[in-house]
């Protein structure tokens, strides 16, 4: 059952006034690194167009033609080493064992809810949520605003990965410690595969007063995941003699990466992350915008508050104003930052406006 405690405070008329005049410079600096989030974002390497460039290299056989270059390498990722975990699991054949630890813990949710009152003040209820539940990173709970009632001990173990020293695709040597894997899957564990004196509650380890079905605060469940050793892959980097070492990109960012499935997989994935990781930077900067306009113009709502519906008013007028502007600015910093690091498509836009002005001139 959850706890919940609520705490009001009250502010006058000047001090929301005082409030807004802070969190206009606060929307400054938002608004001006919105820009700069955007236009980074656009410029940001897209690893999935330079693994397009790549050399298909089979993994069989040596290929000297491809010496220094960057290369796609298809086949089975292997390694004749064995991994294990030292505090509770036996070596076994993995490319990469990765332990997850989770404590079941309080966790702290808050709700704020401010009402207006007439004269312009205002009083903000913020109401904290108590529950318990399972969790990687269960927070310090002397940080919470009811510490006493809801304790959580210092997780005694941390989730951590072990990854093999040495490894192969065909004849071609790996860093497996230096690259990245592909995404660990869930290792069902047997008892064989535990150290003496562990034991195991279906398919974890698990430690403390309580059981899985009734946990208490401080109980810890232990799993794994694994990369099993001759996984399928499509390796990304540069082709040294015998080995695959890191690439790097424009002399800059690396790409040193192993994907699982055929070179058609592996490149569909790479541009899927691409695509996602752009439009989520550009959702986010809009909203950054959107934002920092927002605060900039909350004095003037802050004023209007002296009649509570007056102050509700300006505040959607405020937002409806605020969004077309934005989204008008992110669109247009998008569509500049996407020409100007594109050097083909700046010329190219360049030697048609010098195209115009001469015709025009005509």
């Amino acid at each position: 059952m959850a706890d919940q405690y609520s705490v009001a405070t009250k502010k006058n008329w000047g001090q929301n006034i005082l409030d807004s005049l802070v969190g206009l410079l606060v929307g400054v600096i938002i608004f001006i690194a919105a820009f700069f989030v955007l236009w980074n974002n656009e410029g940001a390497v897209d690893f999935s167009q330079a693994a397009r460039t790549s050399v298909p290299v089979a993994a069989g056989a040596l290929n000297s033609e491809a010496n220094g270059k960057l290369v796609s390498l298809s086949g089975k990722m292997s390694t004749a080493d064995l991994v294990g975990d030292p505090q509770f699991l036996k070596p076994g054949s993995y490319l990469q064992l990765s332990r997850q630890v989770e404590m079941y813990a309080w966790q702290e949710k808050s709700r704020s809810q401010t009402r207006d009152k007439l004269g312009g003040g205002s009083e903000t209820t913020i109401t904290y949520t108590y529950v318990k539940d399972w969790t990687v990173n269960p927070k310090d709970s002397s940080r919470f605003n009811q510490p006493d009632q809801h304790v959580n001990p210092p997780l005694p173990i941390d989730s951590m990965s072990f990854t093999a020293v040495s490894g192969k695709i065909g004849v071609y040597t790996i860093d497996p410690q230096n690259m990245e894997l592909p995404k660990p899957v869930s290792l069902k564990l047997t008892p064989e595969m535990l150290l003496p004196g562990e034991s195991l509650t279906g398919n974890m380890l698990y430690s403390g007063r309580g059981t899985p079905a009734a946990p208490q605060v401080g109980d810890l469940r232990i799993t794994y995941a694994a990369v099993p050793n001759g996984l399928k892959v499509t390796a990304f980097g540069k082709l040294e003699e015998d080995a695959l070492v890191p690439y790097l990109h424009q002399g800059k960012k690396k790409l040193y990466r192993a994907v699982k499935g055929t070179r058609a997989e592996a490149l569909l994935l790479l541009a899927e992350e691409r695509t996602t990781a752009v439009w989520t930077v550009r959702i986010i900067g809009f909203l950054l915008l959107w934002g920092g306009l927002f605060l900039i113009l909350n004095p003037l709502n802050a004023m209007l508050k002296v009649l509570p519906w007056l102050g509700v008013a300006g505040r959607w007028m405020i937002g409806l104003i605020t969004l077309p502007v934005a989204l008008a600015l992110a669109v247009v910093t998008v569509i500049v930052a996407i020409v100007a690091h594109n050097i083909w498509l700046l010329l190219a836009l360049l030697f048609a406006l010098g195209g115009l002005i001469y015709w025009r001139g005509r």
